[in-house]
């Protein structure tokens, strides 16, 4: 002789599914104020010297979640023409690393040029700087 459950597990777990869907959320727009704020920081940077406006036009992030893009970030700067080549090579770029994440939530972070690791291993900072604050300020907005 078996037992035999009449609990509704769906029913159970729909209080746990809605808080997690919550989190989830705060976590996706925590993501992308931190985003916003690090690429803004980038773009400030008055380390190097952009004469056609790609690399400067290259800083940009997309955020990712369940195989969907729910965010991005890219404009362009100085030249019109020119700006567009990098806006261009940083979404193509950013997405491409983005969809290997499959249905995680990601945010990719890029200075969408090929020579964006050559200035920044000249001494001169491209994106590593703010980078490296984006986890604090990710933090401080979904703790808020």
């Amino acid at each position: 002789m078996g037992i035999k459950s009449e609990t509704n597990l769906d029913k159970l777990f729909e209080g746990v599914n809605q808080r997690l869907d919550e989190i989830t959320e705060k976590a996706i727009e925590a993501m992308i104020i931190a985003g916003i704020n690090t690429v803004a920081a980038a773009r400030s940077l008055n380390t190097y010297t952009d004469r056609t406006g790609n690399l400067r036009s290259s800083i940009g992030c997309v955020v990712y979640y369940g195989g969907a893009k729910r965010f991005e970030n890219f404009e362009a700067h100085g030249a019109s023409e020119s700006g567009d080549i990098g806006v261009n090579n940083a979404r193509e770029f950013a997405e491409s690393v983005a969809k290997d994440y499959g249905e995680q939530l990601v945010l990719v972070l890029v200075a969408g040029m090929d020579y964006a690791a050559y200035v920044e291993s000249k001494g001169f900072d491209v994106v590593t700087g703010p980078w490296q604050n984006f986890s604090d300020i990710f933090e401080q907005y979904f703790n808020a």
